[in-house]
């Protein structure tokens, strides 16, 4: 049976739930909902959610640093999970502002992850830290309002995929989004 893990940074344990009432609407697999102690459990696919956390404040482990670069498997991160992605191939993470709502991020490089997505599309964000843009990790969306905030980075060689937006939020998140990962991930 395919098998996707969710690796769960929240401090609040229930935000979780967002992600896999959304998941299960794409996915007939099996979800495992992993903590950050539990690392070594993840043997497919994963996806680390957001979080209350900052990552430019040193507020993330080197555990999932060391987990997001030795990983074998395809891996995405939402919003925390897309900064500690950055943070951990040598991006800067910086604060950037107050990011609460719908934006519009605008596709600068074609992506399987963003595939049927037009080229200008609004999502729901909510953060107050953003990716810096140089860094070894390819940037295929910025926000159309302030394009110094890096909306999405991939390495799609390795299957390794960052957005700052939540997907899980929206249907076009999730019809396109996610179901685009999961497709990468599992094939379909």
């Amino acid at each position: 049976m395919k098998k996707l893990f969710l690796i769960n940074v929240y401090r609040k344990k229930e935000k979780v739930r967002k992600y896999i009432e959304a998941l299960s609407l794409l996915f007939d697999g099996g979800l495992q909902v992993v903590e950050e102690g539990e690392l070594k459990t993840v043997s497919g696919p994963a996806i680390i959610t957001g979080s209350e956390r900052m990552v430019g404040e040193d507020q993330v482990s080197q555990q999932l640093l060391d987990f997001v670069l030795e990983t074998s498997w395809p891996l995405l991160g939402i919003c925390y999970g897309h900064q500690a992605i950055g943070k951990a191939y040598g991006h800067g993470v910086v604060k950037c502002g107050k990011h609460r709502g719908p934006e519009f991020i605008v596709k600068t490089k074609d992506s399987p992850l963003l595939r049927g997505l037009p080229r200008i599309f609004q999502m729901d964000e909510s953060h107050y830290e953003c990716v810096e843009g140089e860094g070894p990790l390819e940037v295929v969306a910025v926000n159309r309002e302030n394009p110094q905030v890096v909306e999405t980075l991939q390495d799609p060689e390795r299957g390794i995929f960052g957005v700052q937006f939540h997907p899980e939020r929206t249907p076009e998140g999730r019809n396109f989004v996610l179901q685009n990962f999961l497709s990468l991930s599992f094939g379909a």
